[in-house]
């Protein structure tokens, strides 16, 4: 290997072919993985509704038929799908008013199933309520800065 000197690295990279095509290669993994993620980015929202009524589908199915299980289905297509979807929007608010139209009932099957999933409703629901205040009184804990200590 012949050195040219500290002043003329050219000379050291040309020898060494190694060094020559590193810094290409690096520019070109960079681009491709750029690419990729710009790829992923614009696909995966479809695919995810896709994949999600795909599962709201075999849920369903699974809810009808004995054979496969309907829950295991159900639980990520709702959640693939997304709790803004005009249909899971509708289906939430009309199971609601179901159970709440079977709770009063007094016939034997129908009114306690009604009265106990209608509790379970309100008991999720309240849940989900002090959860999201927790989280919100956490965030602005977090955000505000201490003024004891200073």
């Amino acid at each position: 290997m012949r050195t040219c000197g500290e002043a003329n690295k050219a000379c050291d990279i040309e020898d060494r072919p190694t060094e020559r095509l590193r810094m290409p290669l690096q520019r070109l993994i960079t681009r491709i993985g750029r690419a990729a993620q710009r790829s992923v980015t614009r696909v995966w929202p479809i695919v995810r509704v896709v994949l999600g009524w795909c599962c709201l589908c075999i849920g369903v199915l699974g809810i009808l038929l004995p054979i496969i299980p309907g829950l295991p289905f159900l639980v990520p297509g709702i959640a693939l799908v997304g709790r803004r979807t005009w249909i899971v929007r509708w289906a939430a608010v009309h199971s609601k008013r179901l159970l709440r139209r079977c709770a009063p009932l007094h016939i034997p099957l129908i009114g306690p199933v009604g009265r106990w999933a209608l509790s379970a409703q309100h008991q999720i629901s309240r849940q989900r309520r002090r959860l999201a205040w927790w989280q919100m009184e956490r965030r602005r804990s977090l955000a505000l800065p201490d003024e004891d200590a200073g």
